[in-house]
């Protein structure tokens, strides 16, 4: 929900009475979001997607995702990943961080500790089974190596019957 100007608040406060909020400024940027592994405070980056974000009323919807859509050779993203698992130690498994580019740096919108609607494409871009990557995580207790694969972007798409 966006909310631009008091009465829009106050609104939303008599709408939600008692509900737990999470507010943050509003960034216009390019939105992206990292598919990883994580465990014991490290991260392995699996693919860099993009997002497609359409502003609806005074909200927004995510109607598809371009999966592995951006490499990441100066590791950049890598680095990104590493600083979230220090931060949380305790993520593990699969996980994606939704990005929101403001200026010249990305920042962290939210860690999902869970599949994410990138996964769904994940497969076909990388040309591996990502659950057995988890479950190899799992039965060893080491993050795989990045997988390396050309690049090669896999389009997500959905339609919102809301």
């Amino acid at each position: 929900c966006i909310i631009r100007n008091p009465g829009q608040w106050d609104a939303f406060c008599h709408a939600h009475d008692g509900a737990d909020r999470v507010m943050q400024p509003l960034i216009h940027g390019e939105s992206l979001s990292l598919s990883a592994l994580f465990a014991d405070g490290a991260a392995v980056l699996l693919s860099v997607n993009r997002q497609q974000i359409e502003h609806q009323a005074d909200g927004f919807i995510l109607t598809g995702c371009l999966v592995q859509a951006i490499s990441d050779p100066e590791g950049y993203f890598a680095a990104l990943l590493r600083r979230v698992a220090a931060a949380m130690p305790g993520l593990w498994g699969y996980a994606g961080i939704d990005l929101i580019q403001d200026g010249q740096e990305w920042r962290v919108l939210e860690i999902n500790p869970r599949l994410t609607s990138s996964y769904a494409g994940l497969k076909a871009a990388l040309g591996i089974n990502p659950a057995r990557l988890v479950l190899e995580l799992f039965r060893t207790g080491r993050l795989p190596c990045r997988p390396e694969s050309p690049l090669n972007p896999v389009m997500i798409s959905w339609v919102n019957h809301s």
